[in-house]
């Protein structure tokens, strides 16, 4: 961003700011970014320098013995000397993948005004960019992951955890099965008998171990609350509280499935799920914008998208661990023993202060504005371990009803 003109507009200068004398108080009305499942579900890694942008992966998959598992064949131990062996096999499959960069700016800050005019803005403004890229990056692990994934479903009516996938073992970027289209929401059931298809197919890395070994379903509230209800837990809470405070205390923690597992699965809050209306040709969802950017008074905040809120379908992801990496560049400061040094580089979503002095709009160096740059490549370790669900949104009953009708005599 460069300082086109000294003349600067409110705009220009801070989205918050007004032309007035008296001393504005900026409200501390942050949106911080919630606790997103995405930032903990995907591992981590950096990537070595000087090996190109493009990385390629072998994974090794699951052994063969060449030997029955059904009824392995043994010989007896008297014919040992003249019994032979049976080979191994392994296979390997090669993910590729790219590094790809985004950078963005705030707005252009003056700094003379963020301290005279408006009180805590230059803070405030900068608390809220640094949750809009925690957001950003959120947002980019759950595309990412539903685009990549190599097992995908979509709920229909009379539906199985069979014929509502599509994909397999060691697939990368499956397609969507049949339309795309849901015809219905999601059950407990149902997700349950994924995780079990899981197990019996495709050998998945389970988070947690021992008893506590268990999936993840990430999901908006309203789902998840459908699905705690289904699992017939509220009559096992009403027992418990008359028992005693103590125990419904403990209880009401397990129910709500995020810090326990109920029957291999936990629950993760999805604050903003991916929703739509229509799928494109190929059977994928055209995806609603959460957030959309409205006029205030000085500059645009993010608000609400209306269509978001009253979308038809929704998007659910069940979880088994190491699916994915997301791997990040290491900083590269200069060629060991060369004179010519670098400066740190960006690519972790952090943010820096940029203020370039000018000898004719920012003699002073009294404008700036934030700076962030985000790198990375999403590596795939087993994209079969992650299934994105889509399903209908269905209508949810709140328990409102028209009154009852009463005698005339009752009528005061």
């Amino acid at each position: 961003m460069a300082f086109n003109t000294c003349e600067l507009t409110n705009g220009d200068i801070n989205n918050a700011l007004a032309k007035q004398n008296p001393v504005l108080r900026n409200e501390m009305i942050s949106y911080l970014a919630l606790e997103e499942p995405f930032l903990n579900l995907v591992d981590g890694g950096t990537v070595e320098n000087n090996i190109g942008e493009e990385i390629k992966t072998l994974v090794t998959s699951r052994t063969v013995l060449n030997k029955s598992l059904t009824e392995p064949q043994f010989t007896d131990l008297s014919a040992a000397c003249l019994l032979g062996a049976d080979a191994a096999e392994y296979g390997q499959t090669e993910f590729t993948t790219k590094l790809q960069i985004d950078n963005g700016v705030g707005p252009t800050i003056c700094t003379n005004q963020a301290r005279n005019v408006v009180q805590e803005s230059f803070r405030i403004q900068t608390e809220n960019l640094k949750n809009a890229i925690k957001t950003y990056i959120a947002a980019d692990n759950r595309g990412s992951v539903v685009r990549l994934s190599g097992l995908k479903a979509v709920a229909y009516s009379g539906g199985n955890p069979w014929n509502t996938t599509n994909g397999g073992y060691n697939q990368i970027s499956a397609t969507f099965p049949n339309s795309g289209l849901p015809t219905s929401a999601i059950s407990f059931k149902y997700v349950k008998g994924l995780t079990n298809r899981m197990r019996d197919e495709f050998s998945p890395e389970l988070f947690g171990s021992g008893s506590d070994a268990h999936f993840v379903l990430s999901a908006g509230m309203g789902i998840l609350d459908v699905l705690r209800e289904e699992t017939g837990f509220s009559a096992d809470l009403h027992s418990v509280v008359e028992g005693g405070f103590g125990n419904a205390r403990s209880a009401l923690e397990r129910y709500a499935f995020i810090d326990y597992n109920v029957r291999g699965l936990k629950f993760a809050i999805d604050q903003q799920p991916l929703r739509f209306d229509t799928v494109d040709g190929n059977g994928y969802p055209v995806f609603i914008e959460p957030l959309i950017a409205t006029s205030v008074d000085y500059g645009r905040e993010a608000r609400v998208n209306p269509d978001w809120v009253n979308a038809a379908y929704e998007v659910a992801i069940l979880w088994s661990k190491g699916a994915f990496k997301r791997l990040v560049p290491k900083s590269y400061l200069g060629e060991p023993g060369s004179q010519m040094k670098f400066p740190a580089q960006m690519y972790f979503g952090d943010i820096q202060w940029h203020n370039v002095i000018d000898s004719t709009c920012n003699l002073w160096g009294d404008m700036g504005f934030h700076k962030w740059r985000i790198a990375r490549a999403f590596q795939a370790r087993r994209p079969h371990g992650v299934i994105p669900i889509l399903f209908k949104r269905c209508n949810e009953d709140y328990g409102l009803g028209t009154c009852p009708a009463y005698s005339s005599d009752l009528v005061v």
